[in-house]
């Protein structure tokens, strides 16, 4: 067997003590494995086969995840997208998962019988296939046996900046990354247990902690993304109940937990034996993080489980860890002029990991430790490229580095990540970080906000807006306004020509909740953003 990701998947069949809960049914991996090669044999006798690339729009569950694994098993190459659910906007996410198969070039797609007829309604051309209720079938047969450098996965960038783009990841990619995950782990991944809400269509969600939970043979309890949004308490009982070792989560998740968690919530949660509670996949803030260790330090929860990190769809997943048990560390830096202390606080996302070059460069070359940059990273987890997109690939990859778009920074040997180079803020001739004027308004109640900046014809400068989804609709929002307006001020000294107040979820965000600053921007200026509270540059 060569060292593809089915050799991981055929370890299952003996695995009777470890295993998947989705709730308080659980699996064991060797149920799940026979599972999933009944799924291979049907989905090989519907047309699936090797190298061909298959749709899956399914919601997190046990058909998911069988789904999945069946796909590899049979040797095909699995993209996860997100069901477009039952709610306003369910037609336009329709129409973009759409143009997400069609860039990817799936042959079929795996979807929930009201999903396949929207994407049928929307023109899609290929078959939408529909699998019978699970069995564990007959004895396993043998499996297609793909070389390492074939594509294994398919997943999508975030978009945050762009049309997210198909990234072709081969079985050397994703195991280069699982092996490097894997090996970082105190004590080995035998002794942890994880959980997650996170979707599978998201690195984090699929690679980070599904996979990471295959590949060490950890048990791992799931809960949907539905089941956090409705009620974040339930991912902190979840590790209560099941005293798992490892979570991870966006910094917006952690948010949402001090803003919807009462303390009535809090009643019998003990999350003593959370170790590790890893924090990427959007800027890590340092006021949140603060926050929610002295929140729930009660509960038995220890700031030093705190584990920043950073990393990105194009590696396969991650590129640097903070050192586990440090807890999180902070420093206030001048990004442009290496000063310290500066005008901001820098959250470290530690080290890169074994196997892993990060280099921070202006002008194609490597800076000094302490000035900011392009963060370029290499490694054998970097992607074989833009499926179908040759001129975007060598935008972006050349000699084997990848340059990320993010802006960092080297400090005692970790990074500090300081933004997205296309989000710069131009103002008054000067280049600012839209994080840091987003950050001032952190602990105002606040869910997320989106900082960017526009010509002002009448003053011939650029003006600074902020556009701040408030967390409830209680009437506040034209004093929260004025608060968000005066903490900006003093947090960074820049002068916002406008506050705007949106409604909880206005904001355009990625499917992994990161904020999309330019659709913010260009939304708001097409008047599809209405603001229930404003504060502007004059005090009115």
């Amino acid at each position: 067997m060569q060292e593809n990701l089915q050799a991981w998947m055929l370890k299952l069949e003996r695995r009777d003590d470890r295993g998947l809960a989705f709730g308080e049914a659980f699996y064991p991996y060797s149920q799940i494995f026979r599972f999933a090669c009944a799924r291979a044999s049907i989905l090989a006798g519907l047309g699936v086969v090797p190298g061909q690339t298959a749709g899956v729009v399914l919601g997190t569950g046990l058909e998911l995840v069988t789904t999945l694994l069946g796909i590899w098993l049979a040797g095909a190459v699995p993209v996860c997208l997100p069901p477009p659910g039952r709610f306003a906007g369910a037609r336009q996410r329709t129409r973009a998962l759409v143009r997400m198969l069609r860039s990817a070039s799936c042959r079929q797609v795996v979807a929930e019988p009201g999903v396949a007829a929207w994407l049928s309604e929307e023109g899609l051309e290929i078959p939408a296939l529909e699998l019978p209720s699970r069995g564990e079938g007959g004895p396993c047969r043998r499996f297609p046996d793909p070389d390492p450098d074939e594509v294994a996965l398919i997943q999508f960038s975030s978009g945050t900046t762009r049309e997210p783009a198909p990234i072709a990841l081969t079985h050397r990619n994703v195991r280069s990354n699982l092996e490097s995950i894997l090996q970082m782990l105190p004590g080995g991944p035998d002794r942890h247990g994880c959980v997650s809400w996170l979707p599978f269509h998201h690195d984090m969600g699929l690679i980070g902690s599904f996979l990471c939970s295959i590949a060490g043979q950890a048990n791992l309890t799931l809960l949907s993304p539905q089941e956090f949004a409705f009620r974040p308490a339930r991912w902190l009982q979840a590790l209560s109940r099941t005293r798992a070792t490892i979570s991870s989560a966006p910094n917006f998740a952690l948010a949402a937990c001090l803003e919807r968690i009462r303390d009535h919530d809090l009643e019998g949660l003990d999350l003593s034996a959370w170790e590790i509670a890893l924090v990427g996949a959007e800027p890590v803030q340092l006021a949140t993080l603060d926050r929610f260790s002295e929140r729930f330090a009660p509960c038995g929860f220890r700031r030093e489980a705190l584990t920043p990190v950073y990393g990105l769809a194009e590696a396969t997943l991650a590129v640097t860890f903070s050192a586990f048990g440090q807890g999180p560390r902070a420093q206030r830096i001048d990004p442009e002029t290496g000063a310290v202390p500066g005008s901001r606080a820098l959250v470290s996302v530690g080290r890169p990991l074994p196997g892993v070059q990060v280099e921070v460069r202006r002008r194609g070359r490597p800076v000094p430790e302490g000035l900011a940059g392009s963060v370029h990273v290499r490694g054998a987890s970097v992607m074989k490229g833009y499926l179908g997109l040759p001129e975007r690939t060598r935008a972006v990859l050349r000699d084997g580095w990848l340059d990320t778009g993010d802006r960092g920074l080297w400090h005692c040997g970790e990074l500090y990540l300081c933004g997205r180079n296309k989000d710069l803020l131009i103002v008054q001739g000067r280049n600012h970080d839209p994080g840091a004027v987003e950050e001032a308004v952190v602990g105002l109640g606040v869910l997320r906000s989106a900082a960017f900046s526009a010509e002002d014809e009448t003053r011939g400068t650029e003006s600074l807006y902020l556009l701040v989804e408030q967390s409830r609709i209680d009437g506040t929002a034209p004093d929260l306004a004025r608060r968000a307006r005066d903490a900006v001020i003093r947090a960074t000294g820049l002068v916002p020509e406008a506050v705007h107040i949106l409604e909880p979820g206005a904001l355009p965000c990625t499917t992994s909740g990161k904020v999309r600053r330019s659709a913010a921007r260009q939304q708001f200026f097409q008047g599809r953003l209405i603001p229930v509270g404003s504060s502007f540059r004059d005090g009115k």
